[in-house]
């Protein structure tokens, strides 16, 4: 079922995955999260159910599913990534905010320990549901912890309130993200146009600190590259594989890693260190073949980024963070053009130490 790319799906689907989430087998209960989710936009759609979302009963199971304790966490994160968003585009109505059980299992998932693609999975389902004022105070720790591909997410939530309590805590957070790199300043400032206009003017030295000319961008490679202490192979595979730096949930090298971005098994024999450090530092300075950003703006108005892996009369199927896709029906597909951002964020040099940097370059300098 969760490989089936079907355009629609047959009303027994949503009776049979409630079913089976509900299995004791925990092998099947977590498939079944897994299927919820590549199929939510077909199964908990208004035509193929009498009742709207929340009150189905695969919405009340997907909820339930999330607070089991006998499954592996990135499925009961699975079926949370399975409920119709409840803000932006195509957003359920009358919903109420995410219970707080649930947010406090999605909060908890910024840490070292966490798998990038469950903290990522955590960050994007977080951005599209309503919460409340006291998740939202909360969350404003995790925009300080969040590393560079979920920051941006997370700021999609705090567009639902114009409170300032929020708005400054929400600044104090930023001005000491280490991801804060990531962030284009116009997005930034979309994000805090609704706050007091006493929180937006706070935010002006953000802007300034998000907006570094050549210069600056060619000052801080000439910095790294001098300072740059020496490197050690070990130590940068353990960094090329840990969750602080998720290089691995994206790149392969040899047969382990993520698809999103190129394929690093021999990047040594063809990049040189400062190459390496602008990749890391400045990604969207240049792009591999076949791996450039492509923006998709669909019929009721989202917009989408990612890497466009198929485009046929069926539709699109993006790519869109670590384990992330999307597809697209045709005729839901409105304009398809160029992006000019990497997938991968910036501001990984300010996540990892000097030498963490080091020891990742080397170890990229050493796959040939």
């Amino acid at each position: 079922m969760a490989d089936s790319a079907i355009r629609e799906t047959p009303d027994l689907w949503s009776d049979t995955i409630v079913a089976a989430l509900r299995d004791k087998d925990i092998s099947i209960a977590s498939a079944t999260a897994t299927a919820a989710r590549k199929l939510s936009g077909k199964l908990l759609t208004p035509e193929k159910s009498k009742l709207q979302p929340p009150s189905t009963a695969l919405f009340d199971a997907l909820m339930k599913f999330a607070l089991r304790e006998d499954v592996p966490t990135s499925s009961r994160l699975d079926a949370l990534a399975a409920l119709p968003p409840t803000i932006g585009k195509g957003a359920s109505k009358g919903t109420a905010p995410m219970p707080k059980l649930q947010a406090t299992l999605l909060l908890s998932q910024f840490t070292a320990q966490t798998s990038a693609s469950d903290t990522f999975t955590a960050a994007d389902v977080l951005a599209r549901h309503k919460h409340s004022i006291e998740t939202l105070e909360a969350m404003t720790k995790t925009v300080e912890a969040a590393g560079p591909l979920e920051l941006p997410l997370l700021l999609t939530a705090f567009d639902q309130t114009t409170d300032p309590k929020i708005g400054a805590a929400l600044l104090d957070a930023l001005t000491k993200s280490k991801a804060l790199a990531a962030l284009r300043p116009d997005a930034l400032r979309a994000h805090l146009k609704q706050f007091p206009k006493e929180i937006q003017a706070k935010a002006e030295p953000l802007y300034a600190k998000l907006n570094p000319d050549a210069a600056q961008q060619k000052a801080r490679l000439d910095e790294l590259v001098a300072k740059l202490p020496e490197g050690d192979v070990r130590r940068g595979m353990q960094v090329f594989h840990s969750a602080k730096s998720a290089c691995a949930s994206c790149h392969t090298i040899g047969y382990v890693g993520g698809k999103l971005g190129p394929d690093l098994t021999k990047i040594g024999a063809i990049r040189q260190q400062r190459d390496l450090l602008e990749s890391i530092v400045y990604p969207s300075a240049s792009f591999v073949q076949s791996y450039e950003p492509t923006i998709v703006e669909t019929a009721d108005g989202d917009t989408l980024s990612g890497i466009l892996r198929k485009n046929d009369d069926e539709g699109l199927l993006l790519l869109t963070g670590p384990d992330q896709e999307t597809r697209i029906a045709r005729k839901e597909v409105k304009e398809i053009r160029p992006g000019s951002l990497s997938v991968m964020p910036a501001g990984l040099d300010q996540i990892l130490t000097a030498q963490e940097l080091a020891d990742l370059v080397a170890f990229l300098r050493d796959c040939k």
